[in-house]
C-alpha cells in the first residue's frame, strides 16, 4: 500500500462507494483539490488501485482531520490507521502543532492509538420544529464586521481560521451589541456555522438557523443549545467525539451552536 496526492483524473475510480450524497461529495472533493490550505491525498494498492482517500485542512498553528474514505474490500482500521498517518504527516509539514477530528464511535481507538485525546463530544439533534426570529440586533454581515466575526471565532474555538472564515462572510447575518459583534451565522460555511458569546444570542441565532435546515450538531458540553432544541420536540440522533493531538487550544463548546461540518470542525 502506497500514499500519493489525490487528483481530479482519480475521482472516477471513487464510483465504487456508491455515496447517497455522490454530488456533494464530488463538490468536497473538487474544492479540497483547489484549495491552497487543503489536503487530499490517496491509498494505492498495487500499481493503480485505489484503495481510500484521506482529506484534511490547515489552518494558522491548527488542522483538521477530515474525510477517510476506504474502498468496501479494503475498509477497516487498518487502512483507516494508514490514511490517519498520512494525514497527520502533512498537516505536521504544515506547521500544525494541533490537530483535530470529529470522530464516529467506531473509529475513536485508531485516533487514541496514535495519541489524540477525547475532549467531548458533539451530539446530532433532529426531528423538532423551531420558531422564526424575533429580535431586531441581527443584521447582514458588512466588510467592517470581519474584525469582529474573526475575533469571537478565535474566542470560540481557540484556532486562527481567519482565511477559511474570511471566504464564507457572504449572505451571514451577525448579532451587533453597541458596536460589538456577538454572535455570527455564516449559512453557507459548511452546514452553517453558530457561534455567540451569551447565550440569548445563540438562541436567537439558532432561531435563524433551524427553519432552514432538519438537524444539526452542538457541543454536548452546550446545555444552553441543547435545552433550546430539547424544548422544540428535537432528539438526540448521533455522536461525535472530539478528538486532538498536540497542543491544546481553548475551546469554548458553550460558545458553538453549530459546527461546519464533520470534516471542517
Amino acid at each position: 500500500m502506497t500514499i500519493a496526492p489525490f487528483t481530479l483524473e482519480d475521482l472516477e475510480d471513487l464510483a465504487e462507494l456508491e455515496p447517497a450524497d455522490w454530488d456533494v461529495m464530488m463538490g468536497r472533493l473538487r474544492w479540497h483539490l483547489s484549495t491552497p490550505y487543503a489536503v487530499a491525498i490517496k491509498s494505492v494498492f498495487g500499481e493503480a488501485m485505489v484503495s481510500g482517500l484521506g482529506t484534511a485542512i490547515a489552518h494558522n498553528g491548527s488542522g483538521w482531520i477530515g474525510e477517510r474514505l476506504m474502498m468496501p474490500r479494503f475498509k477497516g482500521p487498518e487502512l483507516e490507521g494508514e490514511l490517519l498517518d498520512a494525514l497527520m504527516q502533512e498537516l505536521h509539514a504544515r506547521d500544525c502543532a494541533t490537530l483535530l477530528a470529529l470522530v464516529p464511535p467506531e473509529s475513536k481507538a485508531v485516533f487514541a492509538e496514535r495519541g489524540f485525546a477525547h475532549e467531548g463530544d458533539y451530539v446530532l439533534y433532529a426531528g423538532g420544529k423551531s420558531e422564526a426570529p424575533t429580535l431586531d440586533e441581527v443584521e447582514l454581515c458588512e466588510p467592517h464586521h470581519s474584525m469582529g466575526i474573526l475575533h469571537l471565532d478565535r474566542n470560540a474555538t481557540g484556532e486562527d481560521r481567519r482565511i477559511l472564515m474570511s471566504e464564507h462572510f457572504y449572505a451571514g447575518r451577525i448579532y451587533v451589541e453597541k458596536g460589538r459583534v456577538r454572535g455570527t451565522y455564516l449559512p453557507l460555511l459548511g452546514d452553517g456555522l453558530v457561534q455567540a458569546d451569551r447565550p440569548d444570542v445563540g438562541e436567537e441565532l439558532m432561531r435563524w438557523h433551524m427553519p432552514h435546515v432538519t438537524e444539526v450538531w452542538v457541543p454536548e458540553a452546550n446545555a444552553v443549545a441543547q435545552e433550546f432544541l430539547q424544548i422544540r420536540g428535537y432528539t438526540v440522533q448521533g455522536r461525535r467525539h472530539r478528538m486532538r493531538h498536540g497542543t491544546p487550544v481553548d475551546w469554548r463548546p458553550e460558545f458553538n451552536y453549530g459546527w461546519i461540518s464533520e470534516r471542517l470542525g
